[in-house]
């Protein structure tokens, strides 16, 4: 464990196929996850534990932690507020030139730095792209 670290609450940004799979084997570690998306109804079935799309597995994870273990919000400030670490997995899709667009990355940084700035403990960020 890092040092004031509340290792026990973990965020994670970006509700996808990756990102939702992650924060649901979180939970079944025994994390308090709260998962943060743009999607209003990818977070309204987290929350009533149910998986969004098929992945193997994701809806037993669901059930057993959504809305309890695992809960979902529109919101980075309640992430940044309730936890010390976030990891960020939110789509980097490809251009007409084959290289990626960070737009995401870059839009979710910017969310994550207003709430960053209005917080008075260290957080720890880690994307994964």
């Amino acid at each position: 464990m890092i040092s004031g670290i509340n290792s026990s609450s973990i965020s994670v940004v970006g509700l996808g196929k990756l990102g939702l799979c992650l924060a649901g084997c979180l939970a079944e570690k025994g994390f308090q996850v709260i998962g943060v998306d743009i999607e209003e109804q990818v977070v309204n079935h987290v929350n009533q534990g149910k998986a969004p799309w098929f992945e193997p597995g994701l809806d037993e994870l669901l059930l057993k932690h959504g809305g309890k273990t695992l809960k979902a919000t529109l919101d980075h400030s309640e992430a940044i507020d309730n936890t010390d670490i976030t990891f960020i997995l939110v789509a980097t899709p490809s251009t007409p030139d084959g290289s990626f667009s960070n737009r995401f990355i870059e839009s979710t940084l910017i969310s994550l730095g207003e709430a960053l700035s209005k917080s008075k403990k260290d957080h720890h960020l880690f994307v994964i792209s």
